[in-house]
C-alpha cells in the first residue's frame, strides 16, 4: 500500500491478519490480528483484551511494548468515569504516575501520584522532587500496616494543622496486651502499654504507676498534680524554723503529746556536750526512729558505765527477745507461723574491697567462730578460694589456735547439699556418700558417671598426688600391709604413676607402673617377705606385650613356655605362628621348632636333643637332617631324631628313615608302601616332567590283580647296567628282548622254575630268570 491514505479491510465477520508472505514457498507468518471484537493482538492469534502482546519464541523473551520519544509516556482512560484516568511517563531518566484527566494532564490529587527519582533512587508520592528515600507529601499523610495474623493495624500519622505526628497501635483493639515502643541498640528505652501506663527503662510499667521509670529522674521543681505548690529541687529537705524559743526551765506536756517534731536534738548529761551538733540528734524518716549519730543504750544508765560510744553502737543491757517477753538466750527470737523464722545480717555495698562481707562471730575467751558471706565486689582469697560471690564458716586464725567441728548429737545423718539436692551424707555409723544418701559403705560414691579426682600442684621434676591405703595388724612375717598409688611428672614433664607395696620404711616394691617413655609394666613378689617386685609384664609405648620379658620385640614377647586353649587369626594372611628370624641364610642351621609336646621335649638352636615335635629348617644345612634330605622343609622329630622330612624345595624328602610302612588308603599297611583302594581307580600315577595327563602311567589294583597302564611303552631295565632287558611295545603289542631267550627244559606244562618269572619265549618253550626289582 503505498500513496496517500489507503483503507485495509475484509468483509464483515472476519479477522484481519497481518504478516510475512515468503514468496517462495507462499507460507504466511502472522504477525499482528484484528479480531472481529477489534481486539488486536501481537504474537497472539485470539487477544481476549483490547490490545494483547505476546512473546511466542522461547528464544527472544524481549517482545513487549516500546514508546519511543523524548517524553515517553502510556495513558490508561477509563471512559466510563471522566478524570478517572491513569497516566505513566519517562522523563530525563525519571519514571512518574499520574492520577487525573488524561486530556490535559491535570492531577485530581494535586499533584504526580508517585515519582522515581533516577538521580537519587527515592520514592515520592505527592512530590515530583523526593528528598529522602520515601517522601510522601499530603494533606495529614499517614501510613498504615497491618497484622495480617492478628488484623491489628497500626499508624503513622503527620498532622499538618498542628505539626506533630501520631504513632497509634491497634487502632480497633484487636489484642490485648498492645504497645508502642521506643527502641535503641535493640533494647527496648520507652514503652508506652495499651492501659497508658509509661515506662522508662522498664518494659513492664506498674500499673499502679502512670510513669515508672527504672533509674532516677531529675527536675528543677516539684509540684502537685494541678502544678501548683512546686518546691525547688535545691530546697527539699529545709524546712522553716517555726517560733524559735529558749527555755528557762523544763516543758510540762501534761500528759499532751508532742506531734509534727522533726529533729530532736540532745546533750551529753555528763558533761553537758553536743546540743548543736550533730551528736545527740533524734529525728524520724520513712516511718522509722533515728539516732543520726552517736551510739544507743538499752538498759539502766550509771554515771560513768559506759564511754563515748562510737556511731552506731546499739548495747542491750540483758537479754533481748523479738517475738515474746520472756528471753531465755541473749538474743531469742520467736515466732509461730507458716513461714520461715530467720535472723539476717545483710552488707548491701557493691564497692571492690576485701572486707565487702557480712557476718556473725562467736567467741569464748579468745576462741571464736565466724560465719560470714562476701558480695560480689569482694576482691582476693580466703584459705585459697575467691572472696567474691562466696560464703565462709572458720574459726580465728590468731591464738589461741582453735578446731572446727561440725556435727550432730544425734543418730541422724549429716547432710551437705548445693542447689537444694544433698550431695554428700555422714552416717552416724561413719560411712560417707557422695551422690547417696544411704551410703554401704566407708566411702560410697554413686553417680551415672563417678569420678575421683586428686591434683598435685607441684611442676617440679616427679611432683605430682598419691592414694596411700593401708590395712592393720601386719606381722614380722607379713609387713607388707601399706600400698601407694601415685601419679607424677618426671623430670622432662612425662607422665608416669605406680602401685607400690611398702616394705618397713620404704616403698621398694612396684606392683603396676606406667611412664609415657617406658610403658605399662606389673610386677609380684616372690612370696610375702621379700621386699622387691619382679616385673612380670611389660607393654611398651608401640603397644608391643612381653610376658617375663621388659623389652618385648612383638606383639606378643613371650620369654618361657604358655597355654592356650585356642590361637585364632584376624585375616587369610596374618595370625599364624611366626619365628623370631627375618634372614634364611643365618638361620638355616637352626632348629626352629614349632610344636612340641612338652617343655621337657624342646630342642635346643641348633641341635635336637630328646625333641618330640616338628620344626622347619633347611635340609642341606641342618645337621640333625640326614642322608641327601635338602632344601627347606618340615622335619618330625622323635627322642630327638628328624625321622621324616619334607622339602617345601624341588629337593629331596625322606619318610621313616628308619624303617616302617607307609599306608594309602589304609592305616595298617604291611609294606613298604602299601596303597589301597576299594575301586578301580589309578593308585600310583608316574607322570614324567609334570606334564600332567600327558604321558601318563598308572599302576590299578583290583579284584585280586594288578594292572600296569601306559601311554607309551612299558620298559624293564637291569638295574646295575641301567640296560634295558625287556620292553612291551604299546603300539603293536610285541615283547622286545635285547637278550637271548631263556629255555626252560621239562615236561608238563610250560613254567619257571621256583624264584624265577618269565622273560620271553623260544621254540621249545619259555625263557625265566631271577627276577630284579628296582625300588624308586
Amino acid at each position: 500500500l503505498s500513496g496517500g491514505s489507503k483503507d485495509l479491510s475484509v468483509p464483515n465477520g472476519e479477522v484481519l491478519q497481518i504478516g510475512h508472505l515468503d514468496t517462495t514457498t507462499n507460507a504466511f507468518t502472522e504477525r499482528m490480528q484484528i479480531a472481529v471484537s477489534g481486539n488486536v493482538g501481537i504474537g497472539s492469534t485470539s487477544p481476549t483484551e483490547t490490545l494483547v502482546v505476546r512473546d511466542v519464541s522461547v528464544a527472544d523473551d524481549r517482545r513487549g511494548i516500546r514508546n519511543i520519544a523524548y517524553r515517553p509516556h502510556i495513558t490508561l482512560e477509563d471512559l466510563s468515569t471522566s478524570a478517572n484516568d491513569w497516566q505513566i511517563w519517562a522523563d530525563s531518566g525519571d519514571l512518574s504516575f499520574l492520577y487525573g484527566d488524561a486530556s490535559d494532564g491535570v492531577s485530581k490529587l494535586g499533584s504526580t501520584a508517585m515519582v522515581m527519582d533516577a538521580s537519587n533512587g527515592n520514592i515520592g508520592f505527592g512530590t515530583a522532587a523526593p528528598s529522602e528515600v520515601l517522601h510522601i507529601n499530603s494533606i495529614n499523610p499517614s501510613i498504615r500496616m497491618v497484622d495480617t495474623n492478628t488484623g491489628a493495624d497500626a499508624f503513622i500519622t503527620a498532622n499538618s494543622g498542628v505539626g506533630g505526628v501520631a504513632i497509634q497501635a491497634d487502632l480497633n483493639s484487636e489484642v490485648v496486651g498492645s504497645y508502642i515502643d521506643l527502641s535503641v541498640d535493640g533494647a527496648t528505652r520507652v514503652r508506652v502499654t495499651e492501659t497508658g501506663d509509661v515506662g522508662i527503662g522498664d518494659t513492664t510499667p506498674d500499673g499502679s504507676l502512670k510513669l515508672d521509670v527504672n533509674g532516677n529522674i531529675g527536675a528543677n521543681n516539684y509540684c502537685d498534680g494541678a502544678g501548683n505548690n512546686c518546691i525547688a529541687a535545691t530546697a527539699l529537705g529545709d524546712g522553716d524554723n517555726l517560733g524559735n524559743h529558749t527555755a528557762t526551765t523544763n516543758l510540762d506536756m501534761n500528759d499532751r503529746d508532742i506531734r509534727n517534731t522533726r529533729i530532736i536534738q540532745g546533750k551529753d548529761l555528763d558533761d553537758d556536750t553536743g546540743g548543736t551538733d550533730n551528736k545527740y540528734r533524734m529525728f524520724y524518716r520513712d516511718g522509722a526512729h533515728t539516732f543520726y549519730d552517736g551510739g544507743v543504750v538499752i538498759g539502766r544508765y550509771g554515771n560513768g558505765t559506759w564511754t563515748d560510744l562510737a556511731n552506731g553502737n546499739l548495747i542491750i543491757q540483758n537479754q533481748v527477745g523479738v517475738g515474746f517477753t520472756n528471753p531465755s538466750e541473749e538474743v531469742h527470737v520467736r515466732r509461730d507461723q507458716l513461714s520461715p523464722t530467720t535472723v539476717a545480717v545483710q552488707n548491701a555495698s557493691a564497692g571492690a574491697d576485701t572486707d565487702v562481707s557480712a557476718g556473725f562471730t562467736a567467741q569464748s575467751n579468745g576462741t571464736s567462730l565466724r560465719i560470714e558471706t562476701y558480695g560480689t565486689g569482694a576482691t582476693g582469697t580466703l584459705g585459697g578460694a575467691n572472696r567474691a560471690d562466696a560464703a565462709f564458716m572458720r574459726t580465728a586464725s590468731g591464738a589461741p589456735a582453735s578446731s572446727l567441728n561440725i556435727g550432730n548429737g544425734g543418730a541422724a545423718p549429716l547432710n551437705f547439699f548445693t542447689t537444694d539436692l544433698t550431695r554428700m551424707t555422714i552416717l552416724a555409723n561413719g560411712n560417707v556418700g557422695i551422690g547417696t544418701t544411704s551410703p554401704g559403705a566407708n566411702l560410697h560414691i554413686d553417680a551415672s558417671n563417678p569420678t575421683v579426682r586428686i591434683s598435685g600442684d607441684s611442676t617440679g621434676a616427679w611432683g605430682g598426688s598419691s592414694l596411700y591405703m593401708e590395712a592393720l595388724g601386719s606381722t614380722a612375717a607379713n609387713r607388707f600391709n601399706q600400698a601407694l598409688f601415685s601419679m607424677t611428672r618426671g623430670s622432662a614433664g612425662d607422665a608416669s604413676f605406680s602401685l607400690q607395696r611398702r616394705d618397713d620404711n620404704a616403698f621398694t616394691g612396684t606392683i603396676m607402673g606406667y611412664g609415657d617413655t617406658t610403658g605399662l609394666s606389673f610386677g609380684t613378689a616372690v612370696n610375702n617377705t621379700a621386699a622387691a617386685t619382679t616385673e612380670r609384664i611389660k607393654i611398651l609405648p608401640n603397644g608391643n606385650v612381653g610376658i617375663s620379658e621388659t623389652n618385648p620385640a612383638f606383639r606378643l614377647d613371650v620369654n618361657g613356655s604358655f597355654a592356650a586353649d585356642y590361637l585364632g587369626r584376624r585375616t587369610h594372611s596374618s595370625g599364624h605362628l611366626v619365628g623370631g628370624y627375618n634372614n634364611l641364610g643365618a638361620n638355616s642351621t637352626n632348629t626352629n621348632p614349632i610344636f612340641t609336646i612338652g617343655t621337657n621335649y624342646n630342642p635346643t638352636d641348633t641341635t635336637l636333643g630328646n625333641m618330640y615335635g616338628i620344626g622347619y629348617t633347611s635340609g642341606g644345612s641342618a645337621s640333625f637332617i640326614t642322608g641327601t634330605g635338602n632344601g627347606w622343609g618340615m622335619y618330625i622329630a622323635s627322642d630327638g631324631d628328624a625321622r621324616t622330612f619334607l622339602s617345601g624345595a624341588s629337593s629331596n624328602s625322606y619318610i621313616n628313615k628308619d624303617g616302617g610302612n607307609v599306608g594309602i588308603g589304609t592305616d595298617s599297611p604291611s609294606h613298604r608302601l602299601h596303597v589301597a583302594s576299594s575301586a578301580r581307580i589309578p593308585e600310583v600315577i608316574f607322570a614324567p616332567n609334570n606334564n600332567g595327563a600327558a604321558d601318563k602311567s598308572s599302576i590299578v589294583g583290583g579284584s585280586g590283580a594288578v594292572q600296569i597302564f601306559a601311554d607309551a611303552n612299558i620298559d624293564f631295565y637291569e638295574s646295575d647296567s641301567n640296560t634295558r632287558e625287556f620292553r612291551f611295545n604299546m603300539g603293536n603289542g610285541n615283547f622286545e628282548f635285547s637278550g637271548n631267550l631263556r629255555r626252560i627244559t621239562g615236561s608238563g606244562n610250560l613254567k619257571c622254575p621256583t624264584g624265577e618269572v618269565m622273560v620271553g619265549f623260544s621254540e621249545t618253550g619259555i625263557m625265566c630268570e631271577e627276577p630284579t626289582i628296582i625300588y624308586n
